[in-house]
């Protein structure tokens, strides 16, 4: 049995759980001794890159406010606090910028590890379990289900670790009037990521009503207010004290992803409310799609013994009521839509569902340890009937076929849970330390072994799905990038965007330090993203992501592309500049600055009136220049002959015949199968990603009077392309669009992360356009004077100016920012009071 010193005990409950899991993923060949990094999913498409983002800040002292290097620039306070707030990120600086998904790995390894040292810490204090039963129950919520297959979020798993601290602290107001760890439990899950920090919250505000109307009666109306007065009054606190993060984030995700999901009006179940039920055995993976269900395995002791909690008399019958019906309201957050998107803060998750199943975990195992700490109460035959009635569940869930539920692990998890039983009958029989001692090693054994088994079929699992990423593939692309761009900045240095054609992520731009359009995060710019998508780029995931694919020589330049990075020639209005291996860099020769002035009929654009990204280029260009007699820069090309318009055999065939020596292009309207494939001529267009979302497709430069074959091929034989377009723009109409506009720019620019200021000659042209996304954050400065700001199609930032020179001045700071800062600094002096206030109350 283990040693009773505290120090030995909380050492085996961090270090065990961290050694498990480190055993799984060397034995999966995972880590750095392994073929395969930890990275995963949204790990590996997006949380990598912004670490590395987030490194070059720390490493180069950048500002945390603004970045450019991703979604032509965006509030970083906002990624900030969703996915980097956590002090474990600091570590990344231990290893590198180029070692980042090993330092990703030790990230994940000692937050699972701070899960099982908290929950020891708690347990100890809240049910004075101590020896080998509080390193089982550590280790049992450390390595729950969902600290597995959500280990590749790792900015959630600070509140799986801090939720047990948090709970604690809730029972010290309770029973000594203490706030002090709730606060600052509260105060680091809210600065370390609001978005579970709510969850967590919500779930303590369940827990202080039913442990204290477990032990009080409901007459007892003053004392309940005093408690309430301390707890709510410390988690206000809290939230006033992180208020430098939490208010600015309010306004980025309103300014960004707008209000609550409607859908929250909505009653309708999720799942059949039985099949919860197959996810509480051994090794229950089905997926993390949005159509996977909740994750809430944590052990199969914690079954049986919350069971026997329920079935103690001993225990009053009001608590376990009560507790009961804490069990059922938590069923029924999983199953009723409305109560679930209400857990996930009324926003509707896109995949990995049920955030918040931590928590129900947690219950279980909480109760498990209520259980076992009066388990002497009970005779032995209630012991041995719980065990049977959850070894019956198991045989059941056999039979009900659950494709992801294998027949050996069923009958495994009902071996063990006999197992258990038996041993937990033996333990409350035997009253001799040493008989006791023996039994509890071997609960010990068990429970690891279980362990072992079931995080090896997780992770097995989350390979299965979505596939940890090589090494190899993830060092080949990025290095070879990263050679021409950095040759690029190099050889110039001014302020331009940059994006690539062919890469790794959607936020290369982060991971490669250059100033991008291609992007994906939950705090993107929505309005944004839309105005994109109808300009022809690539938009997925409710728009919460943009891609670089679907550009065009007049997007390219109006959004101050200056260079492109990509393995084929870039065609039309760009020259080749740097030669790589396998990428080039290419120069746009029409490139725009950041602002230049327009004519202010740009004001009306509205993107949403014409689904057609080349008729819409062309309005947005004639806006611009104020032409009175409307210019098509894109001219529209004739189909010469189609092949199987109607689906026949999974692909269609258009021939076409280009009139002039132009780029040519296609964009495919209502496409939504990620398996279609392009070709021109026989030969497969690669460098794009799939073909979905109406966006655009560059199909080359031409010669006059070339025959292109443009075919559409998908896995499904039933697809139909009600709107296709096909264009061309040839460099006449490129330099009919773009050299008016470069009269007009803006002169003598200075450009930090924060500030974009320079001087612009105006005459008749009277709106300064920017391609800055438009955010209340950026405040405007002409000649020293503040001035309304003006929105282009709910997308861009603008500025009216009357004729003559100007000076002009964009400063930014996120909307809050100097509220959230003040509000802060009055919490933390508040709690200052209140601190010194108490110690001298205590002497006194």
């Amino acid at each position: 049995m283990l040693n009773s010193k505290p120090f030995v005990l909380y050492v085996c409950s961090f270090f065990i759980p961290v050694a498990v899991l480190f055993l799984i993923y060397c034995q999966l060949n995972i880590g750095p001794y392994g073929d395969k990094t930890i990275l995963i999913s949204d790990l590996s498409g997006q949380y990598v890159d912004y670490y590395s983002s987030y490194y070059q800040i720390l490493s180069e002292r950048k500002s945390l406010l603004y970045s450019w290097q991703a979604g032509l620039g965006l509030n970083f306070l906002g990624i900030f606090s969703y996915y980097l707030a956590s002090p474990f990120s600091l570590l990344i600086l231990l290893a590198g910028q180029d070692r980042l998904p090993e330092s990703l790995l030790l990230i994940t390894l000692l937050k699972v590890g701070c899960c099982g040292l908290s929950f020891a810490f708690s347990a100890k204090r809240i049910f004075k379990i101590t020896h080998g039963p509080l390193f089982i129950f550590a280790t049992l919520y450390a390595l729950c289900s969902y600290t597995i297959v959500y280990s590749f979020d790792l900015m959630w798993l600070d509140g799986v670790f801090i939720l047990p601290l948090l709970i604690l602290g809730v029972d010290k107001i309770l029973k000594e009037h203490k706030f002090l760890l709730f606060f600052f439990s509260l105060l680091y899950i809210l600065v370390a990521n609001f978005y579970i920090a709510y969850m967590i919250a919500l779930f303590s505000c369940f827990y202080f009503l039913a442990a204290y109307f477990s032990a009080h009666s409901w007459r007892e109306i003053r004392h309940l207010l005093s408690k309430l007065k301390l707890f709510a009054g410390s988690a206000v606190l809290a939230a006033g004290c992180a208020a430098i993060v939490l208010l600015p984030t309010f306004f980025a995700l309103l300014n960004g992803q707008g209000g609550p999901d409607p859908s929250i009006c909505k009653w309708c179940l999720n799942f059949k409310l039985l099949d919860l039920g197959s996810k509480i055995s051994l090794g229950a993976y089905d997926s993390l799609k949005s159509q996977g269900l909740p994750n809430i395995y944590c052990g199969l002791l914690p079954l049986i013994l919350s069971l026997l909690y329920f079935l103690n008399t001993g225990i009053r019958l009001k608590e376990r009521l009560i507790y009961a019906a804490l069990v059922g309201f938590m069923v029924i957050s999983f199953a009723f839509s409305n109560i679930n998107l209400a857990w996930h803060g009324f926003d509707h998750p896109n995949w990995f569902p049920y955030r918040y199943s931590f928590v129900f975990s947690f219950l279980l195992v909480f109760l498990a340890a209520k259980g076992f700490s009066q388990l002497e109460q009970l005779p032995v035959t209630t012991i041995i009937k719980a065990g049977g009635f959850w070894a019956l569940v198991m045989l059941i869930l056999q039979k009900m076929n659950y494709p992801y539920l294998q027949d050996m692990l069923l009958m495994l998890s009902a071996f063990f849970i006999i197992f258990y039983a038996l041993l937990l009958a033996a333990l409350g029989k035997f009253k001799p330390p040493k008989s006791r001692s023996g039994i509890i090693a071997l609960l010990i054994i068990w429970v690891l072994v279980e362990s072992l088994l079931n995080c090896r079929y997780l992770v097995s699992g989350l390979d299965h799905e979505f596939t940890y990423v090589s090494k190899d593939k993830y060092q080949r692309v990025l290095p070879e990038l990263r050679t021409v761009i950095t040759q690029i900045h190099s050889q110039d240095q001014a302020f331009y965007r940059l994006d690539r054609i062919g890469g790794r992520t959607y936020n290369d731009p982060m991971n490669l330090n250059y100033k991008g359009i291609t992007h994906f995060s939950s705090m993107a710019k929505a309005d944004l993203n839309k105005t994109l998508h109808q300009l022809g780029f690539l938009t997925t995931a409710s728009y919460k992501s943009i891609n670089f694919a679907g550009a065009t020589p007049l997007t390219e330049s109006l959004l101050a592309v200056k260079y492109v990075v990509s393995a084929d020639h870039k065609g039309l209005g760009y020259i080749k500049v740097i030669d790589g291996e396998d990428f080039a860099g290419y120069k746009n020769m029409y490139a725009l600055p950041i602002a230049f002035l327009t004519d202010e009929s740009l004001l009306t654009l509205d993107s949403t009136k014409d689904n057609n990204p080349f008729r819409l280029q062309n309005t947005l260009f004639n806006l611009a220049l104020g032409n009175e007699e409307r210019i098509n820069f894109f001219l529209p090309l004739e189909v010469m002959d189609l092949e199987q318009e109607k689906n026949l055999d999974g692909s269609v065939e258009y021939t076409l015949l280009n009139p002039e020596n132009q780029q040519v292009y296609a964009c495919f309207h209502t496409i939504n199968d990620e398996t279609c494939r392009i070709f021109l001529n026989e030969k497969e267009i690669k460098e794009y990603l799939p073909i979905y979302n109406k966006r655009i497709v560059d199909l080359g430069f031409h010669e006059q009077g070339a025959e292109l074959k443009v075919k559409v091929s998908c896995a499904s034989d039933n697809f139909y392309l009600k709107e296709k377009y096909f264009y061309g723009l040839n460099e006449l109409n490129l330099a009919k669009a773009i050299a008016p506009l470069q009269a007009g720019t803006i002169q003598d620019l200075v450009a930090t992360e924060t500030l974009v200021q320079g001087k612009v000659n105006v005459q008749d042209k009277t709106l300064l356009f920017t391609s800055i996304p438009y955010d209340p954050g950026w405040k405007v400065f002409v000649d020293g004077q503040k001035t309304a700001p003006s929105v282009i199609d709910n997308a861009f930032l603008g500025v009216k100016l009357k004729p003559g020179v100007h000076q002009i001045a964009l400063v930014f700071r996120p909307q809050g920012f100097y509220a959230g800062l003040g509000i802060s600094g009055l919490s933390v002096a508040i709690t200052v009071v209140l601190l010194i206030f108490r110690k001298f109350k205590k002497v006194s």
